[in-house]
């Protein structure tokens, strides 16, 4: 039977048909391709699965098609590589195929321990920290690409995921919110710990916050929504929605608009500092000279005047600082009533620095001359006497009652007519007869009692000059009578006797009968105080 010519052929056929059963029970026949595969690898004949299985071997079939893979290792990067330097070189164990159409070519076969979110990500080239190192992949790996992605080879079969094609660029993930006009890193400012608030940020480098800057919300000087609002928050998803590069400006006049009144030559650096906790702090550049061009230089008695007492810093700011051009302004130096209270209430018939200057306003700076600027010329009687002497003290206005003699001394001017206050006689007989300059010396500051003798003797003769002696005499000894008795007297009627006893010292010569009648009347009241001692008869009668 061995020699027979059919044994060959006969032994072939079992052979092949004992292989064939055994491979059937061993492995099955191959099931239908994965939905991918099955998309671009049509039919079943020996040539389909020509197209993965090469002569070269299944993974050579496999990255003729897949490029992007290939492309990975041939640059020796990303997790295949990785792979393949550590000993897998085939496709099969992990995307196996024939394993029915709904079988996925990454599955739990394709992760080392079968677990999507266990895979050890620094196995590629894209580093994983802070929040992106507990992020689940599908967070990351959906739709991040931007665009259809499909291999080379197969441009009608987009694919609707992929692992690959993530790089390390933030803007491939996330929306770019800032929309530098220029290329900018993002981790310049943010790290993968979080992105607000920007860690590595530092305002200092493009503007120094202090001071009242410091405490500025961002949308104060940039175009962004304000802090902590709903705009903001939704801002955070919406491509150029922080736009922080544009902002108003880095210098002062930019962002602030100038509110003074005087054109400077000067930075606002000058005066004002970041750090001021509010502007009105920037007084540190005002000196002499820089307040010069205000229209107000600085002189005199001004230089010693702190700001706040003409610019109050309790007051709105053009109320502090007034601006010139306004009609109604008022604070130059020929204007004093801009900053100060007119105490003449405007009834002088001059401006201030006729009499004042800016040394001093008063006192040793006076520059007021009685005699240049009123109609009354001091002569020496009365440039002995004090301001007060003529004109009330309470009264800025100084006006005087009038500049006749009888308007400041009214008693004596009575007195001529025969009039005290309570009591009257007849007149002298001088009245309206004689001025008062006809007896009074007012070239003398103190005229003696000589001189008025001498003026009785000019109009009568020698006799009347020693009779206004004796008359002189007498009165002042009834004067010194009546001060006697008053001082070993009391009571409350006493204020009126001394009221009586000063009009008839003021009325003296002027009038010589009422002067006697008004110490008569004085003695006599005086006595009616107390028991007093009269005076003697010589002293009651001149």
């Amino acid at each position: 039977m061995l020699l027979n010519p059919r044994t060959p052929l006969v032994f072939g056929i079992a052979a092949t048909a004992a292989l064939a059963g055994y491979l059937f029970l061993r492995d099955p026949l191959p099931d239908a391709l994965s939905h991918a595969h099955a998309q671009v690898i049509r039919g079943s004949d020996l040539h389909s699965c020509r197209r993965c299985h090469t002569d070269q071997g299944l993974t050579a079939g496999c990255l003729e098609c897949h490029t992007e893979i290939a492309g990975q290792l041939d640059a020796k990067e990303g997790y295949h590589a990785f792979l393949a330097e550590n000993g897998t070189h085939t496709c099969a164990p992990c995307h196996p195929e024939h394993h029915g159409t709904e079988f996925p070519l990454v599955s739990v076969l394709s992760w080392p321990g079968g677990d999507l979110n266990a895979f050890d990500h620094p196995q590629c080239d894209y580093r994983l920290a802070g929040r992106h190192d507990s992020l689940a992949c599908m967070e990351c790996h959906q739709n991040k690409l931007g665009g259809t992605f499909s291999l080379a080879q197969f441009p009608d079969h987009p694919r609707t995921q992929t692992f690959l094609g993530l790089t390390q660029d933030c803007l491939a993930c996330h929306v770019d919110v800032h929309a530098w006009s220029s290329e900018k890193a993002c981790l310049d400012c943010h790290d993968q710990t979080a992105f607000n608030p920007a860690s590595g940020f530092r305002h200092e480098k493009v503007f120094v916050l202090e001071g009242v800057h410091a405490a500025t919300d961002c949308a104060g000087c940039h175009a962004v929504p304000a802090a902590n609002s709903t705009e903001r928050t939704s801002a955070q998803k919406t491509a150029g929605s922080l736009p922080f590069h544009k902002n108003t400006g880095k210098t002062c006049q930019e962002c602030h608009p100038d509110p003074h009144r005087t054109r400077w030559d000067m930075e606002c650096q000058s005066c004002h500092l970041g750090r001021d906790a509010q502007w009105r702090e920037g007084t540190r550049g005002i000196n002499l000279e820089t307040h010069r061009p205000t229209g107000f230089p600085l002189t005199g008695g001004h230089l010693a005047v702190s700001c706040d007492k003409c610019h109050p810093a309790d007051k709105d700011y053009a109320t502090r600082y007034p601006d010139p051009r306004a009609q109604e302004y008022q604070r130059r130096p020929q204007t004093c009533q801009g900053c100060h209270e007119d105490v003449h209430t405007g009834r002088l018939d001059h401006s201030c620095n006729v009499c004042h200057q800016e040394s001093g306003w008063k006192d040793g700076h006076l520059l007021f001359d009685h005699d240049r600027h009123t109609t009354f010329k001091l002569d020496a009687v009365h440039k002995g006497l004090s301001c007060q002497d003529c004109h009330a003290p309470d009264d800025k206005t100084y006006r005087a009652e009038g500049s006749d003699c009888a308007a400041c001394h009214r008693v004596q001017a009575d007195a001529l007519h025969g009039q005290a206050r309570r009591l009257q006689v007849e007149p002298d007989p001088h009245a309206n007869r004689l001025a008062c300059i006809d007896c009074h010396d007012m070239s003398t500051p103190k005229q003696p009692m000589d001189r008025y003798a001498r003026r009785c003797a000019d109009c009568h003769n020698d006799q009347y000059a020693q009779l206004a002696y004796q008359w002189a005499q007498a009165l002042q000894r009834r004067q010194a009578a009546v001060e006697r008795l008053i001082g070993s007297r009391d009571g409350a009627s006493l204020e009126q006797i001394r009221e009586d006893l000063s009009e008839a010292k003021e009325c003296g010569l002027h009038n010589l009968h009422l002067t006697r009648r008004l110490y008569d009347r004085t003695m006599d009241l005086v006595q009616d105080t107390g028991n007093g001692t009269a005076a003697s008869q010589e002293e009651q009668r001149p």
